[in-house]
């Protein structure tokens, strides 16, 4: 693969410095030493397949897709969330690198579940953490007590 994208390389590179024709272009098909078959084309090359998602295992969204929903998909992020409770950067460190994650991952990750509404049982369908500016997560206000309930 990287014989054949240097290939392409050169033939790109070539194709634009030569003395650049007045009004039209040089073309790929043009050229003597274009390659005849595209790499996709290619009997010996492997048949496509769709892409997969990738699914971080342990993560917010492998564990979300569970029956239970909100609180399943919730759990691991429980010490972080009653850090965010009471404002407290340095439990939020800890929590963090507990799932070996940065506090921003770890917010951003629950935001996404909370804000989800094809989650089950997702009571809130909004974010409910939010940076107060000096990188310490803050819950808002208005969903203390569904977070509450949670822990």
């Amino acid at each position: 693969i990287e014989a054949e994208s240097w290939e392409t390389t050169r033939i790109l590179v070539d194709a634009f410095s030569e003395g650049e024709r007045e009004g039209s272009e040089v073309l790929l098909a043009e050229r003597e030493d274009a390659p005849k078959e595209r790499p996709a084309e290619r009997e010996d090359a492997p048949p496509e397949r769709p892409a997969e998602p990738i699914r971080n295992e342990g993560s917010a969204e492998s564990e979300g897709s569970t029956a239970e929903g909100w609180v399943a998909a919730l759990t691991p992020y429980r010490d972080f969330l009653r850090s965010a409770l009471h404002a407290d950067s340095a439990a939020q460190k800890q929590a963090a690198e507990a799932l070996c994650k940065m506090p921003d991952a770890i917010a951003d990750e629950i935001n996404t579940l909370t804000a989800d509404p094809d989650l089950e049982n997702n009571p809130i369908c909004d974010i409910i953490l939010e940076d107060d500016g000096t990188g310490t997560y803050t819950l808002i206000e208005d969903y203390r007590p569904d977070v509450e309930a949670l822990l």
